[in-house]
């Protein structure tokens, strides 16, 4: 068990009903719908068995992404312990169930994600920004009051040469303007107490002045004999570091002056803080009622309020009001009901569920936006609305207008080409010594801009996506399109190129190392572009790339490669296509000789009619691609998968052949939103996969 996460929280979430192992019987209870989670090894308390999990419940974890947008969302934090969630699945889209998995180490990483966010909802005193119930002066006091004594002889001070010491005090003689120095960490925002211990010579004259990391913060008069100088000051927040105290002391030649200790004591406010046990519990209601509504996408149960405020009371006792919120925080932000997308749906004859306005709203916010439902989507799920496809409609035009909307397309787009790794792809030095660091990071920020102006200024069909002869290099990429340097923003693309797939971003994610792989390329448009299934590779055939040959072109040697009985059934569907785009490197760069022998850019595309040879180059494939009939239906299907978060069954047919046909015919912004308005967007099926 993490040492960070107290046992109460175990026993917290067994009494919320999280006794079930994924793919075990899992279930949730406290009248909320059946969820699967982990509990830990240790033995914990746990509650009745609740109902067991509907059979075909679709229950989703968030994606890492969405868990970031709705913290985020819900309480203004991104916390840290994000990074200790294990990478997700890059077979498909990241938030596709069926490549999802669940472990301890998930189980880890969510509850100190939780125990973060409730650290730092109570340091920096934001939970009046979650509920109006948890003003700043109610919460409980957060960092009891410290005292820190420094001794004199524990002090820096200048001059150096009129320093000594005495005991354990410092002992200043004769300098005119000494300055005394101390450093100190500020635990907590608060009032503190700083206080100077000195005995100052008789006939001695003084001045001292309080410096807080180099400014001014107060000044006192000297006095001869014994004297304690003290101030208060008030600080915002923590601090970042440690924070330099300096004393700066203006005297008369005949200084002598004794410093016994520097004593640091608060903050002074925290015991105050708090106000009483009924102020505190009404805070406690307070997050049970606004974040847990907002954190399960639901209005919440009267028996999951008064488990949680249960949690609050075990907590509570002792006093201990901080650690009380902070467990139910952690319980809230470690359910289930917020981890996992749940959609249960309300059964009928035919087999179908349909989503309840809520999990519809969800549905929504989480298919367009990567986060929870807003106010707007809240309302209209409270109102009933959902169920028309005019409103969910209108919806999702609102949603895509927000950032929100367009980062989550762009995200589809990226995932969908693979290009979201570009800036992550390595290449050689020595064969490409000017694919740098930065020009690699500029790349995928050109990508992104393509898909952004594509999409929302061109307002692009998928033909213009395959075969639009624009693109938005920046300064430091142009030489990667075969334009003059210095060239940036919207440009004409020189004719040998057109749309994404020769785009050197996706050509760059599609290559190797030192060279270009054919078999890449030809299997990407295969299966994400036509959808077209090659199927497993048989057993006991060779899938090593041949090695380099300086003697033979990429493109001779993969067709060497090739003629095996055993691989050709395949590489006659995948190669004609790679080789098409061979004009391009491995970084996107046109060339027309590979060690010193002429590219052959001759290919095809057979499995739509196109045979071997009858085409030539990048922009001929691309407008193969680009008029190709599958290419509405494949798009569907991807963002079926991406929108919904699985892959398509037998009940979806209808709904992809309707985004698929607004996809033939409107821009892919359009088709977007007609799967909003399909009955599988609302709809749960009991059926098998396609």
């Amino acid at each position: 068990m993490p040492a960070s996460i107290d046992l109460r929280l175990f026993v917290a979430l067994a009494l919320l009903g999280c006794n079930g192992v994924i793919g075990d019987s899992p279930s949730i209870g406290g009248g909320g719908p059946d969820v699967p989670f982990i509990i830990p090894d240790e033995p914990v308390r746990t509650a009745p068995q609740a109902p067991e999990l509907v059979p075909s419940t679709t229950t989703r974890q968030l994606s890492n992404t969405e868990l970031e947008n709705s913290l985020l969302a819900l309480t203004g934090i991104r916390p840290d312990a994000l990074t200790l969630l294990p990478p997700e699945s890059d077979v498909s889209f990241d938030r596709v169930v069926n490549g999802q998995t669940v472990s301890r180490a998930h189980l880890d990483a969510y509850l100190a994600i939780g125990a973060e966010v409730a650290d730092a909802l109570l340091q920096e005193q934001g939970l009046d920004e979650i509920t109006d119930a948890c003003p700043d002066e109610s919460l409980p006091p957060l960092t009891g009051a410290t005292e820190q004594t420094i001794r004199g002889d524990g002090l820096n001070a200048d001059p150096t040469w009129a320093v000594s010491l005495d005991g354990s005090r410092l002992r200043i003689q004769y300098a005119e303007r000494p300055v005394v120095t101390a450093t100190y960490a500020f635990p907590a925002a608060g009032t503190y107490e700083i206080a100077l211990e000195t005995q100052l010579s008789a006939g001695a004259i003084a001045g001292i002045e309080l410096l807080i990391d180099g400014e001014r913060a107060h000044s006192f008069n000297g006095q001869s004999g014994p004297s304690t100088y003290r101030v208060q000051l008030e600080r915002d927040a923590p601090s970042e570091g440690v924070t330099s105290l300096q004393f700066r002391i203006a005297a008369n030649a005949s200084l002598l002056l004794f410093i016994d200790s520097l004593t640091i004591t608060g903050p002074l406010d925290g015991a105050a803080m708090g106000g009483s046990d009924a102020e505190r519990r009404a805070c406690a209601q307070g997050l049970v009622e606004t974040l847990a509504e907002r954190a399960y996408r639901r209005p919440t149960t009267e028996a999951e309020r008064a488990q949680l405020m249960a949690l609050y009371d075990l907590g509570a006792e002792g006093g201990d009001g901080a650690n009380a919120l902070s467990m139910v925080i952690q319980a809230i932000l470690a359910s289930p009901n917020f981890i996992y997308l749940v959609e249960v749906g309300e059964p009928s004859d035919d087999g179908r569920h349909s989503l309840t306005p809520w999990e519809t709203a969800a549905r929504l916010s989480y298919a367009l936006c990567e986060s929870p439902p807003d106010d707007e989507l809240r309302s209209a799920a409270a109102a009933g609305n959902l169920a028309r496809p005019a409103e969910r409609e209108a919806q999702a035009r609102r949603l895509l207008d927000l950032p929100c909307g367009r980062r989550t397309v762009q995200r589809f787009m990226e995932q969908w080409f693979r290009v979201d790794r570009v800036d992550e792809v390595n290449k050689s030095p020595e064969v490409f010594p000017a694919f740098t660091g930065a020009v690699r990071a500029q790349l995928a920020e050109d990508v992104r801009t393509y898909f952004d102006e594509m999409l929302w200024s061109e307002e692009a069909d998928l033909r213009g996506l395959y075969g639009a002869n624009v693109a938005w290099p920046s300064a430091e990429t142009a030489f990667l399109y075969d334009l003059p340097p210095g060239t940036e923003g919207r440009t004409v693309l020189p004719e040998r190129r057109a749309g994404i797939l020769t785009h050197p971003a996706w050509l760059a994610v599609t290559s190797a190392f030192e060279e270009t792989s054919p078999v890449a390329r030809g299997v990407f448009v295969l299966e994400h572009v036509l959808c077209e299934e090659l199927g497993a590779v048989p057993e006991n055939v060779d899938i090593t790339p041949p090695l380099p040959d300086p003697s033979l072109t990429t493109r001779e040697r993969w067709a060497a490669h090739s003629e095996s009985p055993a691989c050709r059934g395949c590489h006659t569907l995948i190669d004609p296509i790679g080789f098409a785009l061979e004009e391009f490197d491995a970084v996107g760069q046109h060339r027309t000789e590979e060690f010193g022998m002429p590219i052959d850019s001759s290919g095809g595309v057979p499995s739509i009619g196109i045979d071997d040879g009858e085409l030539n180059g990048g922009a001929a494939l691309s407008d193969a691609v680009a008029n190709a009939e599958g290419i509405d239906r494949c798009f569907s299907r991807h963002w079926f998968r991406f929108a919904l978060g699985r892959l398509e069954s037998q009940g979806d047919v209808e709904a992809l052949e309707q985004t698929a046909s607004v996809a033939a015919s409107d821009s892919i912004v359009e088709a977007l939103i007609a799967l909003t308005r399909t009955d599988a967007f609302v709809t749960r099926y009991e059926s098998e996969e396609l």
